[in-house]
């Protein structure tokens, strides 16, 4: 028989531990770069818009026209449309969040509908070229029957404000700031301070 194990740092682990708080599940983005496209399946009821601002290589939420907004218009530019579905692919589970154009929401109006439920419905998502810079476009699948067995529908908001990084929904986002949106900030406040 082996002698009992002592802890060399003095501490033995704790075996009855209570278990962290679950983690908020984080959704990744889809997207399509090649022509071809790809079919999805919409998870949420609904199609919800935003404007944005693209600074620091990448998205953050506008919060208003300029003045309101918590970046200056003048310097980032303005906003640029955004529509977002939570999708899944056919043969998979796995949720995903996919950024919609203006261009696709216009093709597709349907998908602006109010009263349309769009849980369960059948979307073609495709590129006119292999570029992710080439043009979006999308189309309901209304032939196709509802999918029915689905996974629960997520806080689309709640996950795109995760994403830009925000406390809550009011305030802008302020957590992960790189630099060139600090030098950004920095410029707006001395200039703001003449």
């Amino acid at each position: 028989m082996s002698a009992p194990r002592r802890w060399t740092g003095g501490t033995a682990p704790r075996w009855s531990a209570t278990p962290p708080t679950p983690r908020v599940k984080k959704y990744e983005r889809l997207k399509i770069f090649v022509a071809a496209g790809e079919t999805v399946v919409v998870v949420s009821s609904k199609l919800e818009e935003c404007l944005t601002h693209f600074v620091d290589s990448r998205t953050v939420p506008c919060t208003g026209e300029q003045g309101k907004c918590w970046l200056d218009h003048c310097l980032v530019g303005n906003p640029r449309y955004a529509g977002w579905l939570a999708v899944k692919l056919p043969t998979a589970s796995k949720v995903y969040l996919l950024s919609l154009t203006p261009v696709a929401v216009a093709i597709e109006p349907r998908l602006r509908e109010p009263d349309r439920d769009l849980r369960g419905l059948t979307l073609r998502v495709w590129r006119l070229g292999n570029s992710e810079r080439t043009e979006l476009h999308a189309a309901l699948k209304l032939e196709v029957p509802r999918v029915a067995d689905l996974p629960q529908e997520p806080d689309l908001r709640f996950c795109l404000e995760r994403m830009w990084g925000a406390k809550d929904r009011p305030s802008p986002i302020r957590s992960q700031r790189g630099p060139g949106l600090d030098k950004l900030l920095a410029s707006q406040a001395s200039s703001g301070s003449k």
